[in-house]
């Protein structure tokens, strides 16, 4: 007979949980636009390599990792490839040669999909440190992808010739950037636009 462990109580055993636990989000399908919003729009076993691909300013479109996803075996996190830079471009494509990732379509591929096995038995943990292992193996490149348009758009498209940018920014809940006169979804992608990446060729 085994002896009690002293000093824990059963409250104190915590069992490791499960994908099984995880239920889908629904907006998970949501292009993300702030670091922010990663915790509400994605699983759980997910969030710290969609963070980490948002911090190299790589564009995720989707992700999938919940009970749900046990019936084909795999989760996934979907990233747009035509935005990767070139290095991240050759990764994405040695990882689909290695079979840790697929195109959606290889002869004009618009996502290439990571893919995480799962099991019932997989626990949050594991699934999280292998897909994060996956997000580092790509390097942070130029934001490329941040939604923004030029004063002069702005101005043809809602007729508004002589109305100061600062108060369309107000009126549409966008960010203006005196510097660049451009208008952006938000201040954090603004400043990710101009971050320095020295090895993005």
């Amino acid at each position: 007979m085994n002896e009690p462990r002293l000093g824990v109580t059963p409250a104190e055993i915590v069992t490791s949980r499960t994908i099984k636990d995880i239920h889908r989000i629904e907006e998970s399908d949501s292009k993300l636009q702030r670091r922010a919003d990663i915790k509400k729009l994605v699983e759980e076993p997910m969030v710290p390599a969609c963070e980490t691909l948002y911090d190299l300013n790589i564009c995720t479109w989707r992700s999938s990792a919940n009970f749900n996803d046990l019936k084909q075996g795999h989760g996934v996190i979907s990233i747009d490839f035509p935005s990767l830079s070139e290095p991240n471009k050759t990764i994405a494509q040695r990882l689909v040669e290695e079979g840790k990732a697929e195109l959606d379509d290889p002869e004009d591929s618009q996502l290439v999909n990571l893919i995480i096995p799962l099991k019932g038995t997989s626990t949050v943990d594991e699934v999280s440190a292998d897909v994060l292992e996956l997000a580092k193996e790509f390097r942070k490149q130029k934001m490329t992808w941040a939604i923004r348009y030029s004063l002069e758009q702005m101005r043809d498209r809602f007729e508004l010739p002589n109305k100061a940018p600062q108060k369309i920014a107000q009126d549409r809940n966008l960010f203006y950037d005196p510097e660049t006169q451009t208008f952006f979804l938000n201040e954090e992608q603004c400043l990710k636009t101009k971050e320095k990446v020295e090895d993005d060729k």
